[in-house]
């Protein structure tokens, strides 16, 4: 019996893991998502004759004022679907780990109960 209690205590780890890194993702992709919103403020502010470089690898290359804007903004919409799926993926796991609690939380107090004792009705 305990190494059943300890094979689910392993999954309730498990579990604590993955919300701790899909919380970790989150944190990164809200922060791209501020900083994304910021280069697009600032694209905003430029004069339509400004000239904008693009970083490609190790290269700076020209783009248009409108390219570099429909850049940020696709990049935005990308963020924000990820965000939603891992936020998804974050309650989820969570309400996983919520079950899997419970059920470990019910096995030790019937591994609790005192053994050769009627149960009171």
């Amino acid at each position: 019996m305990n190494t059943d209690f300890e094979k689910e205590l392993r999954q309730l780890t498990i579990f604590q893991n993955e919300i701790k890194k899909l919380q970790t993702g989150q944190i990164d992709i809200v922060t791209k998502l501020n900083e994304s919103k910021f280069v697009l403020q600032e694209l905003k502010l430029l004069p339509k004759t400004a000239k904008v470089y693009q970083l490609v690898g190790p290269t700076l290359l020209e783009v248009t004022l409108n390219e570099a804007k429909e850049n940020v903004e696709n990049r935005l919409d990308l963020l924000g679907k990820e965000e939603k799926k891992t936020l998804g993926r974050i309650k989820e796991t969570q309400e996983k780990h919520d079950k899997k609690k419970n059920e470990l939380i019910a096995f030790q107090r019937k591994l609790m109960q005192p053994k050769n004792v009627p149960k009171k009705k």
